[in-house]
Formats: C-alpha cells, structure tokens, sequence
C-alpha cells in the first residue's frame, strides 16, 4: 500500500496522507514538522487522527498494518518500543538496523528482543513469525 492508496483506504487529508508516510519512514515527530513546515503540535495532532483512522494506537501498529497487513502481533503484552522492535523484525531488519532506525544501541535492541521472546514464550525469530503469522494463542 503506498501513501496516495493509505488516504483513499482510511480516509485521510492530504497533511495526514503526508504525515503518515513520514511515520512509515520512521522520522521523528520534530524531523516531520520541520519537512512540513508546521508545529509539533500540529503532527501529534495528525498523528492523533491517523490512529483513529486506521484503529491503531501506536507506531508499530501503524508500521505493521502497512508493512504486514493483519498479522496477528499481540501488541497488548508488549511494551511500545518492543511493539516497535517487534514490528522491525517482521520487516526483516537487522539488531544494528533497529537500534539506528529507533535511535537506541544495540544491546537495548537486544534487551527488547528478549523481553519479547520471553514474553510471547518462544525462542527466537522464526517461531516469533509462526506464532504471530499461524494466529497461534499467545501465553498471557
């Protein structure tokens, strides 16, 4: 799905249309007001409406119903920024991809790996992707 196609989909404005393939683009809210040329009020404000819009809450959720259309991540037992590393190990990136694209070192990236290793109870990536990718039930 690209941008022009989120808008018709979900019903955005062409700001939120422009907003929201900035978030798809990890930028951070001060690098997609100063591309804007608005406030960042403003963004949070278009950010707001984009999670309404596409029932979402945060993210990685919108990263992952964009990328990964309706794989079946429980972001409910997840931390946001785990959500956020879980969602970039979908898309395949590297520990080093993560921790630059969320600006954070590596052994943070692999602190939020185990974290959501230990919380989905498997052990590494493939049965991460079979459990989410199967809509396997998730140990609470």
């Amino acid at each position: 799905m690209n941008n022009i196609q989120s808008a018709t989909v979900y019903r955005m404005t062409n700001r939120e249309n422009q907003v929201y393939g900035m978030l798809i683009d990890s930028r951070r809210i001060s690098e997609i007001a100063s591309a804007l040329g608005i406030t960042e009020r403003t963004v949070k404000f278009h950010i707001s409406n984009i999670y309404k819009n596409t029932k979402t809450s945060n993210r990685a959720q919108i990263l992952a119903k964009h990328y990964l259309g309706n794989v079946s991540v429980p972001f409910n037992l997840l931390s946001e920024r785990e959500a956020e590393v879980c969602t970039f190990l979908f898309l395949g990136e590297t520990k080093l991809e993560i921790a630059n694209k969320l600006f954070i070192s590596g052994p943070t990236v692999k602190f939020h790996i185990r974290n959501i290793y230990k919380k989905l109870s498997v052990r590494n990536r493939a049965e991460l992707f079979k459990a989410c990718l199967c809509k396997t039930k998730v140990a609470a």
